[in-house]
């Protein structure tokens, strides 16, 4: 690993409703530092398997019974209205009271292959210390495979070690996505916001390229034109359910992480609100705000 995250991670402790069907659908509200992956190239959209390494810092748990912190790769599946039209479907680290869980969320449905079924039963998580722990870096991956009855999609869990784990299968034939994102997350179930303290660093979210085989460090921005669909761009942005400001106050990012375009840290201190990610070579971080 090219970054000693203990070191950094030192440093930062100083200083829209489209995602309500994900782990959201069962809190009370939520915050989000959002990290919008561009999708318009096709090599990117239909690569049919996708990852990030995802590093959790910090053993602070949320105190209410249902609350927590996470970060997860997602993706959309599909591109149709309704409530599960979009078939988000996710992949990540969630920290609850007990503990740093891996869990697994799809509105298309899922089969649990380890864990228990969560979410309403659109989901699975595993128990707390299962594979995962707060201080190590562990590998997401959303993958299309040929199942039983035709194409699905399987989560995947690596362990410190590069072990892989098929916790999950995702009941989506689909072969194209309509969205990616890399993104930290508060979610609470009480009528106060707790903004518990959140530390989460993303490190070079990737898509499979089928020739030579191998995953790949998400394509670069081109432009930032807000309002654009599909991205031509990557995204750092700031969202709250309820609607306040929670950046820089509560939330924000921290990009170019320590000098690497693809690493960024979400969380508590972070200072940014808004901020193009992956820029073009030529190009320096435009920081909004």
């Amino acid at each position: 690993m090219a970054i000693s995250v203990k070191g950094v991670l030192s440093v930062v402790a100083g200083f829209f409703i489209l995602l309500a069907s994900s782990t959201s659908a069962l809190a009370a509200g939520n915050d989000f530092v959002l990290g919008d992956l561009r999708y318009d190239l096709e090599g990117v959209q239909y690569a049919g398997a996708y990852q990030d390494l995802i590093y959790a810092d910090r053993d602070i748990r949320p105190t209410g019974q249902n609350d927590f912190t996470s970060a997860w790769i997602g993706i959309d599946l599909a591109n149709q209205p309704g409530t599960y039209g979009r078939q988000f479907t996710q992949v990540g680290l969630i920290l609850r009271p007990d503990g740093l869980h891996w869990f697994v969320y799809a509105e298309s449905g899922v089969t649990c292959y380890r864990g228990a079924s969560n979410y309403g039963s659109l989901g699975c998580q595993g128990n707390a210390g299962d594979i995962v722990s707060v201080g190590n870096w562990y590998t997401v991956e959303l993958r299309r495979v040929s199942g039983a009855n035709g194409p699905e999609w399987v989560a995947m869990v690596y362990d410190t070690y590069l072990n892989p784990y098929v916790v999950a299968a995702i009941h989506s034939s689909s072969g194209v996505i309509y969205r990616a994102q890399a993104t930290a997350e508060q979610g609470y179930s009480g009528s106060t916001n707790p903004h518990t303290a959140a530390y989460y660093l993303h490190y070079h979210p990737s898509y499979f390229v089928q020739a030579p085989f191998v995953f790949t460090d998400w394509p670069r921005s081109t432009t930032f034109v807000t309002g654009i669909v599909p991205h031509q761009y990557s995204e750092i942005r700031l969202w709250a359910s309820d609607g306040t400001q929670i950046c820089p106050t509560y939330y924000g990012a921290t990009i170019y992480y320590p000098e690497d375009l693809w690493v960024w840290f979400a969380g508590t201190g972070g200072q940014t609100c808004e901020s193009v990610l992956f820029w073009p070579g030529t190009w320096l971080p435009a920081v909004l705000r």
